[in-house]
């Protein structure tokens, strides 16, 4: 994919106007973690031409760079989904047994 990006999050909200660098997006607007807060299940990137939709994504980083913020987003593995899905059981279990971990 070459050109200008847009990424639509979960809720609607779209970032354009990116470029790519490798896997990262550059956007020369202020991109924050807050920006992407759960809004990461369903992520679509097109660039006018093709389109790829990820699901169960994750923020990987965000660095700024000059005037210009860099930002890695990926989709989690299934192992990664299986991890998660076991703490949040833990978390639960430990919540509702009283239990503090």
């Amino acid at each position: 994919m070459e050109g200008k990006y847009t990424i639509t999050l979960s809720d609607g909200t779209q970032i354009s106007n990116l470029d790519l660098n490798g896997n990262n997006f550059v956007s020369k607007t202020k991109v924050k973690e807050s920006d992407f807060e759960g809004k990461l299940q369903v992520v679509t990137v097109t660039n006018g031409e093709e389109e790829t939709v990820m699901h169960n994504c994750e923020l990987v980083q965000i660095v700024k760079t000059g005037n210009e913020y860099w930002f890695v987003i990926n989709e989690m593995s299934e192992e990664k989904l299986t991890l998660l899905q076991m703490q949040a059981n833990i978390d639960f279990i430990a919540a509702m047994s009283d239990i503090e971990l």
